[in-house]
């Protein structure tokens, strides 16, 4: 979708308009404009003079929800009191108080709540654990897996320790399975 056309365009439209006498289809092929676009313009002109030049961006978009201003604030209050629901959940809700109404879809709730800044804000992502070693050698971390098979079939165990500070592989240890696993 296009944005407003800008003044110095629409004044030259106009003045091409009045001034030079040519057709409104000559304008739009010089201009490069849309037929309706010049004809919508000429109109507004002719009917409020010079102030219909400019733009009426408070005009635009909806001025409020499509749905009734009900259900809207009943979504807000709903999202505020349990933060922790989603959009589909308060969907729910709306649905079992309000069966005869006409609803909103999910993703229209979600839009709502973004602009009432509803959403917790994104952080930055923390340690999986706050007692993270400091020092090398502080903390090892040993880990085994099992019933590994190697390339001549045979089963094996694999055992590393890794130093959690440095990251650094202490030890690693590849063994058979005893027999009777």
């Amino acid at each position: 979708m296009g944005g407003a056309l800008p003044v110095h365009i629409r004044s030259l439209v106009l003045e091409q308009l009045t001034k030079t006498k040519c057709s409104l289809i000559a304008v739009c092929t010089e201009q490069g404009l849309s037929y309706s676009t010049i004809r919508r313009l000429w109109k507004r002109y002719k009917a409020e003079g010079v102030s219909g030049l400019k733009p009426h961006y408070e005009r635009c978009g909806s001025s409020q929800p499509k749905s009734e201003a009900l259900i809207y604030r009943c979504a807000l209050w709903l999202k505020r009191h349990h933060p922790a629901w989603g959009a589909p959940l308060i969907w729910v809700v709306l649905h079992d108080h309000y069966p005869q109404t006409a609803l909103p879809a999910e993703r229209t709730l979600q839009r709502w709540f973004k602009a009432q800044h509803l959403y917790p804000p994104k952080g930055l992502i923390t340690a999986s654990h706050p007692d993270a070693a400091t020092t090398v050698h502080d903390t090892w971390q040993i880990d085994a897996k099992e019933k590994l098979h190697l390339h001549s079939g045979q089963a094996a165990s694999y055992l590393s320790i890794v130093d959690e500070h440095s990251g650094s592989l202490l030890k690693a240890v590849v063994f058979p399975l005893p027999a009777h696993q």
